[in-house]
Order: structure tokens, then sequence, then C-alpha cells
């Protein structure tokens, strides 16, 4: 029966991109992902400004923690997707 429904959607049962970039909580994601990948990206260089020292260790507080804040954006921005999705496209 869900596969009968899901084949035979109607207009109101979808929604376009346009409407779903519109929504607050893909909006938030796509932030919490943007600052989360640049956390990861930029984790060294960050702990080598702060430290003063080019050599950092992979287990430097600096450099993990920074990492560690990354992925846990990361991951709310998943979760705020999966949320979205959750609520069906007619909540949007």
């Amino acid at each position: 029966m869900f596969l009968a429904n899901l084949l035979m959607a109607t207009n109101k049962d979808t929604i376009s991109f346009g409407e779903a970039l519109k929504s607050p909580l893909i909006i938030v994601a796509m932030i919490c992902g943007a600052f989360g990948i640049a956390c990861v990206m930029l984790a060294k260089k960050v702990a080598v400004a702060v430290t003063k020292n080019p050599d950092v260790k992979p287990n430097d507080k600096t450099y993990v923690g920074m990492r560690i804040a990354g992925l846990v954006l990361i991951m709310i921005a998943f979760v705020l997707l999966f949320v979205w999705g959750a609520l069906g496209v007619t909540q949007a």
C-alpha cells in the first residue's frame, strides 16, 4: 500500500527544491554543516596559531577540540535533516 501511495503521489504530497531550502530547519542544518566542515578543515591551522608552534601533535588539546566541535556540528546538521524528513514534506 505504501509503495502504491508513493508511486501515485499528488502535487500536495511533494515539495520543490526551492520550497525545501526555505525551511528553517534546512537553513540551520546547512549553516551547522558549513561551520562544522570549516572547523574540521581549519583545526590544524587554528592549533598552530594558538600554540605558536608549527609542529602540532595529533593529541594537542586545541587541535582535538576543534575537530570534535566540527564533528559535533556536522552531526547536529544530520540530525536536523533527519528531523525535517521525519516531519514529512507537507509539514515544511
